[in-house]
């Protein structure tokens, strides 16, 4: 997974859940974040690519 498709998960994960905690993907918590992902999205990710969706959130963050 590269940073273009974790962003499309990030923003399908913040439009099936408006409240997400965004601790899943500031702090290491590939599991959770998994978990996550596979709770609302269906959508199994590797949890040792974490980083992608931590580089992907501010990335997110930076173009606002």
């Amino acid at each position: 997974m590269d940073a273009a498709e974790a962003q499309t998960v990030i923003l399908r994960l913040l439009k099936a859940d408006p409240g997400l905690q965004i601790g899943y993907l500031i702090t290491d918590a590939a599991r959770a974040l998994c978990n996550l992902i596979g709770t609302r999205l269906g959508m199994q990710v590797p949890s040792e690519r974490w980083e992608v969706f931590s580089q992907a959130f501010w990335e997110l963050i930076a173009v606002g």
